[in-house]
């Protein structure tokens, strides 16, 4: 699972769908109500661990590694064509 810790509510129902997850609108709803911190967004972080109390014998899949980034050309004066 991605690093995140909290995610706004659309942000949340959009993720759900990229990943395909066939769920009913209703569950997403309640499901964001009962995590949802004083500031609107849904703990994800809270959801794990509550999830993992409940199936501890769930192996979660090794996070991905980053992508490393290219190095950008050096940014200088050009040389002047005589």
């Amino acid at each position: 699972m991605d690093q995140i810790r909290f995610v706004d509510p659309d942000d949340f129902i959009r993720r759900l769908r990229a990943k395909k997850i066939k769920i009913r609108e209703e569950l997403v709803r309640g499901i964001m109500d009962i995590f949802q911190n004083k500031w609107g967004h849904v703990n994800v972080e809270h959801m794990l661990d509550r999830y993992m109390e409940l199936f501890p014998e769930t192996e979660l899949p090794p996070p991905k590694p980053k992508k490393e980034k290219k190095k950008k050309g050096k940014k200088g004066k050009k040389k002047a064509k005589a």
